[in-house]
């Protein structure tokens, strides 16, 4: 029983001194939009064969006379000088832009910047030469921890579901 209660004690250790933490923290809010417009993309790109999905998403925080807003596009490939940050959210890339010491983020938290090539190697870069594209893309003004959807191109959604 000593020799349980000695591991258990190692372990509870191990554990608490492990690097575990995420390297983006994202709000709920934005989370929830962000599986809403990816499940509505995949639909989409699923029921229509002449459709692509690259599985790269790019979230970007903006200000327009006072107003914060927070604009998530589909694209073809990402850009690593103006990612701040990303997630691999099941086989979606997140890519983060001016996010970092900008005063209308305050959604995303990046925590760890180092863009790890490994993990990104299955998603094109502007760096392999592929021309940039941007499909779909939604945006949203941010009213304190609310979204408030303001305009959408292309696939169009109703984020006023529960």
């Amino acid at each position: 029983m000593r020799n349980l209660v000695i591991i258990g004690v190692l372990l509870s250790g191990f554990f608490a001194c492990s690097p575990m933490k995420e390297s983006v923290v994202i709000s709920p809010n934005l989370l929830r939009n962000l599986e809403l417009i990816i499940e509505k993309h995949d639909s989409l790109v699923q029921s229509t064969p002449s459709s692509s999905n690259f599985h790269i998403y790019n979230v970007r925080f903006d200000i327009n006379e006072n107003d914060c807003y927070v604009i998530i596009g589909t694209s073809n490939n990402y850009n690593t000088k103006l990612m701040d940050g990303y997630l691999l959210l099941d086989e979606n890339l997140i890519v983060f832009e001016n996010a970092i010491n900008n005063p209308c983020n305050h959604l995303v938290t990046i925590k760890n910047r180092n863009i790890l090539e490994k993990e990104l190697s299955k998603y094109a870069s502007m760096n392999d030469g592929v021309d940039n594209y941007r499909g779909h893309g939604w945006v949203f003004r941010i009213e304190g921890e609310s979204l408030i959807p303001f305009h959408q191109s292309g696939l169009k959604i109703n984020f006023n579901i529960n």
